[in-house]
């Protein structure tokens, strides 16, 4: 099993209906994925090992860094995965507990990093993008129904910020109530993880609430529009009625005032 670690990019994808995008990856990077599901390795006998990444494809400094693994299909099931939704950028699909002792966890797994793609249940060598509308539902049917020895998924190498801001949050917590807490770096405490879980669902409900604010407001000003256009429409209607009267009446009055004369009656035969 190896671990790529790659700039984060998008690449070509095509929608599907579970709410995430396939795209084909070309034979030479789906070789080694062959390749290594034909070995067994235990748990402890897994090799991280960091791909070569040209100067021309590097993120600039800052740029967040994605890890590329090919794991075993059952461990990785085991992994717990969470949904945040956030008020820019859709639905994050965070990883929420990795079981200790897993061959995702000697792989570099942690709590708290995003999923970025993951196997198509069936195919091989086709990778699922995940975008900010998937399911976490669709995202769990993917893994679960994964038919073959390995699965492959990408994810952010560090933390998505809105976990670390809980953690902390969590941290001092539980310290200001003068229960356990760990340092930076260690397993949360069973106080800490559930005051963390609880931040989440406190920012998941705010970005829906604020999502929702925002919609309404564009359904408001929508409305305000339809209204200003409508009266625009019937103040409007009295000046087209008045131009195309005088448009009438100015040559009706002109063949009145010739006839009253006598001017039509003198143009006739003599």
């Amino acid at each position: 099993m190896s671990v790529a670690a790659t700039p984060m990019r998008m690449s070509g994808v095509c929608a599907s209906p579970a709410g995430l995008y396939a795209k084909h990856t070309p034979a030479a990077q789906v070789a080694p994925f062959r390749r290594a599901a034909r070995r067994t390795l235990p748990a402890r006998q897994l090799a991280v090992q960091a791909a070569y990444v040209s100067p021309s494809t590097q993120a600039p400094p800052g740029a967040q860094q994605r890890l590329s693994l090919e794991l075993p299909t059952a461990d990785f099931q085991a992994v717990k995965l969470t949904a945040l939704r956030r008020r820019r950028g859709g639905t994050a699909i965070l990883i929420e507990e990795v079981p200790a002792g897993s061959a995702s966890e000697a792989a570099g797994l942690r709590p708290g990093q995003q999923l970025l793609a993951v196997s198509d249940p069936i195919r091989a060598g086709e990778i699922w993008d995940i975008g900010g509308l998937a399911s976490l539902r669709y995202v769990r049917q993917a893994v679960e129904g994964r038919a073959l020895d390995t699965i492959s998924v990408r994810l952010t190498s560090d933390v998505a910020p809105e976990w670390q801001q809980a953690a902390e949050g969590a941290r001092a917590a539980v310290a200001a109530a003068g229960g356990a807490t760990s340092s930076e770096g260690e397993a949360l405490t069973a106080d800490e993880r559930a005051e963390l879980l609880a931040r989440l669902a406190s920012m998941d409900a705010s970005a829906q609430g604020a999502k929702k604010a925002a919609r309404e407001e564009k359904l408001e000003q929508r409305a305000a529009l339809e209204r200003e256009n409508r009266e625009q429409q019937r103040s409007s209607v009295p000046f087209f009625a008045a131009f195309i009267g005088l448009f009438i009446a100015l040559p009706v009055g002109i063949v009145l005032l010739a006839l009253s004369s006598g001017y039509i009656d003198s143009l006739g035969p003599r």
